[in-house]
């Protein structure tokens, strides 16, 4: 995660190229799937049974 932050707040200055908006793109895609896959890769917690 860290290295698309990294990537998003180099490029995300002034992206003069078409080359540079599409690489933004890219990488906050990447960024939400990746966050996606980790949510669902961690173990849920069991619900709390009613007292």
């Amino acid at each position: 995660m860290a290295f698309f932050e990294a990537r998003l707040s180099l490029a995300d200055h002034a992206p003069d190229t078409v080359y540079q908006r599409a690489q933004i793109k890219t990488y906050q895609a990447l960024g939400e799937l990746l966050a996606e896959t980790l949510a669902d890769m961690r173990p849920k917690q069991p619900a709390k049974p009613p007292k």
